[in-house]
């Protein structure tokens, strides 16, 4: 019962690392889906790297957010590196999606919700990242 209440009140600490986890392990997910998702316009620059490498890539790193967030959850200075780790690859996949969306605004025209949405998930994730560093210095 203890853990669980701990995991409650640290949820509450660290919920925009728990959002971010969860949209990066969620794209990767849908990525991973044998449906055509690339076949947008706006999906061209990512197109080059594929569906199921680019999914694999993100949604590894929000899953493996994920258990590092649960563990840190019940033990306090079990995980802090790992999540600085994951804040930090969450927040360069976020900026590279943003880049890509806004590139393929300039190469064909057509602007997605997708590049404000992984620009706000970079900074959330920069946002995790300043605060799993704090709980570094803090816990060791």
């Amino acid at each position: 019962m203890i853990a669980i209440r701990e995991v409650r009140r640290r949820f509450h600490e660290r919920s925009a690392e728990w959002y971010s986890a969860t949209v990066l392990f969620g794209f990767g997910a849908v990525l991973m889906h044998p449906s055509p998702t690339f076949t947008s316009p706006s999906w061209d620059g990512f197109a080059q790297l594929g569906e199921e490498g680019t999914g694999l890539m993100i949604g590894g790193i929000g899953f493996v957010w994920l258990i590092a967030l649960f563990i840190n959850g019940a033990r306090q200075m079990v995980t802090s590196t790992l999540r600085m780790i994951c804040a930090f690859l969450g927040a360069l996949a976020s900026g590279i999606l943003c880049i890509g969306f806004l590139g393929a605004y300039f190469l064909s025209g057509i602007l997605t919700t997708g590049a404000w949405t992984y620009f706000m998930l970079s900074v959330y994730s920069l946002y995790a990242l300043f605060h799993a560093t704090k709980d570094k210095r803090r816990n060791g």
